[in-house]
This record gives structure tokens, C-alpha cells and sequence, in this order.
């Protein structure tokens, strides 16, 4: 069940009016809804991968058992070390939950099978050394069928392809600093396809219960100029034999990634 966009839109402008947050409003609200859409929430034991509290408190209205996990200090994350958020609606109603600052690439402080939900919003293309031993660790504390959501951008998007005719990089943050200096931590390591994505995580147990591009940008193209250069393009694929090709070139083309998987109990 979708939740009102307005609504989730009203409790983000109240949560943080920041430039950053503004130019992501769009993207946040579509990954929460299509979250919310595909797996109630409600009273779901929660840990959300470096958490943004802002986004948190869109989980915690929703019902969540939220716990978020943050940067320490050492790492000098967006977020600051602390214990708990809190967040009050525009009509008053209060939601609380816990902080927990440790680096997600790491073991996490839980035990076995703790959370029902683990959602990870704009991580794994973070994740710097391994991205399976992260799915591993993140199965570890996941009861047997529990999810995983993961929020991520999409590597075959269109505005990835238009970025490359047009000579310009095509992650949506560079690996390393403008001048190839050292990686930031807020840089990618890693923008993942859809079918890299699927596959890990299926090769580690999870099956895909729902998955989904879009384009979450207003910057992202669209229009009438871009609808027929892919309809040229797919015509002159198709005209020189590669039709297979022209086919995938409507699929998943999305520049967001939305995936919600479950963790198939052993047998």
C-alpha cells in the first residue's frame, strides 16, 4: 500500500530544509513509498544502514522499530555519534528511536537474527572493501525470512548512457576527489546493474520478492527529444540485427534501484 506523497513530502521539509536533502527530496520519498508499497511496516524490528535521521523520521512515522546505525566519530560521517533521534510532526505527534555508531562495514554490535527488516538507502555503491562479506554480515542478524531493502543507483540507467555520450563521468559521485586524490568516504566505490545486484544477493541466499527503476532526479532526461533519440537508436539496433539488444534498452533503465529480497530460511 502506497502512502501519500504529499504527506511523506510535508514530514521531510519539517525533518530538514538543507540544500542537500531538497535536491534528494524526490528520490527519498519514491524509495520510501515503493518500501512501504511492497512490505508493511508496521512494528517491523528495523536497522537502517547509514542512517540519515531525516529518513528516519519517515520510517519511525510509518511504524517502524527503528534502530539507525551511524558513522563514528573517527570517520567523520554526516552524522553525528549519538545515542537517539527524535522527531516531531508538523501536528505534534512524536516518534523516537535508537542510535548506533559503528562502521557497517565491520561486524555489527547485534546478535544473530535480531531485525525482521534491514533497509540500506544509498550503501552498498559505499562499501569499500567487500560487498559480500557486508551481505553476510547483514544476513547474520536478519531472522530467517526476514528482508532486505536495498536503495541504490542503477549502473545501465539511461541517464548513465546519456552521461557517456556526452563524455562525462557517470557515477553519481566520483571514487575519488575531483583532482583523483584520495577517496572521500562519501564517494562511490561501486554503482551496481540490476542483474550484479540480483545476483549477489541471490548467490547469498536471498530471493527477489520485488524490484524496480526509476528515475528519481528532476535533472533526469526525459521528454519528447529523449523518447524518440530512443526510439532511433532501438530502430537502428534492431535495422543492423541487434534485437535482443534494442529489447533490453527499455528494461530497467531507471536511474534509481529499488529491491526488497528475503532471506530464504535454511532448509
Amino acid at each position: 500500500m502506497k502512502v501519500d506523497e504529499k504527506e511523506l513530502g510535508v514530514l521531510l521539509d519539517h525533518a530538514d530544509k538543507s540544500p542537500h536533502l531538497q535536491w534528494n527530496r524526490k528520490r527519498i520519498i519514491s524509495c520510501i513509498n515503493f518500501l512501504h508499497a511492497n512490505l508493511p511496516l508496521t512494528g517491523r524490528r528495523t536497522l537502517d544502514l547509514g542512517h540519515d535521521v531525516s529518513i528516519g523520521a519517515l520510517m519511525a512515522h510509518l511504524g517502524c522499530q527503528l534502530r539507525g546505525n551511524v558513522a563514528p566519530v573517527e570517520l567523520n560521517g554526516p552524522e553525528k555519534a549519538r545515542d537517539s533521534a527524535s522527531f516531531t510532526s508538523p501536528t505534534g505527534e512524536q516518534s523516537n528511536w535508537a542510535l548506533d555508531a559503528f562502521d557497517f562495514e565491520g561486524k555489527f554490535p547485534y546478535a544473530d537474527a535480531t531485525f525482521e527488516l534491514i533497509t540500506t538507502m544509498e550503501v552498498i555503491e559505499h562499501v569499500a572493501s567487500s560487498p559480500r562479506a557486508f551481505i553476510k554480515e547483514i544476513k547474520r542478524v536478519l531472522v530467517p525470512g526476514g528482508h532486505l531493502f536495498i536503495a541504490t543507483p542503477n549502473a545501465a540507467s539511461w541517464a548513465k548512457i546519456m552521461r557517456q555520450f556526452a563524455h562525462a563521468p557517470t557515477y553519481d559521485s566520483k571514487p575519488y576527489s575531483e583532482t583523483f586524490g584520495p577517496r572521500h568516504v562519501m564517494c562511490h566505490v561501486y554503482e551496481y546493474t540490476p542483474w550484479e545486484l540480483k545476483d549477489l544477493l541471490m548467490s547469498e541466499g536471498f530471493e527477489i520478492t520485488a524490484f524496480q527503476t526509476w528515475d528519481a532526479y528532476d535533472c533526469d532526461p526525459r521528454g519528447i527529444r529523449q523518447a524518440a533519440l530512443k526510439f532511433l537508436i532501438t530502430a537502428a539496433m534492431v535495422l543492423t540485427g541487434h534485437v535482443r539488444l534494442a529489447a533490453l534498452l527499455h528494461r530497467n533503465r531507471g536511474h534509481q534501484m529499488g529491491l526488497i529480497a528475503r532471506l530464504k530460511p535454511a532448509a
